[in-house]
């Protein structure tokens, strides 16, 4: 897949389009991040939007470190609420085998990184 030039017409507006994409998924991101805090379930942002590379078709991938004894399904239902209809993954760290965990934790955001800053208000 070739890549197109970034300054096209089609080129801008793409990565318009992807950055629209990518503060509504943090937007999303740190709802479900402070949602999860709310039930005592500590959670980070992993994947392309924690890496940077969230791209226009990218969805928001969630960490949970420790489901303090909710089941995996109410804390997917406290997710998809904060969510919406945005796409999203949940990874739960008690089902992470320690060979992956080191590249999924590579690059965190919690709800603090995800927060708009004063400046940019």
């Amino acid at each position: 897949m070739s890549r197109l030039p970034d300054d096209t017409p089609i080129g801008r507006l793409l990565r318009e389009r992807a950055e629209t994409r990518r503060r509504e998924a943090a937007r999303r991101a740190l709802a479900a991040l402070e949602a999860l805090d709310g039930a005592g379930v500590p959670a980070v942002v992993v994947g392309s939007l924690a890496r940077g590379r969230f791209l226009g078709h990218s969805d928001v991938d969630l960490f949970v470190e420790d489901r303090r004894g909710l089941a995996p399904e109410a804390v997917i239902a406290i997710v998809e609420r904060a969510m919406e209809d945005f796409p999203f993954d949940v990874l739960f760290a008690d089902r992470v085998s320690d060979a992956d965990r080191p590249f999924i934790l590579e690059r965190t955001l919690r709800a603090a990184d995800l927060r708009p800053s004063r400046a940019s208000a």
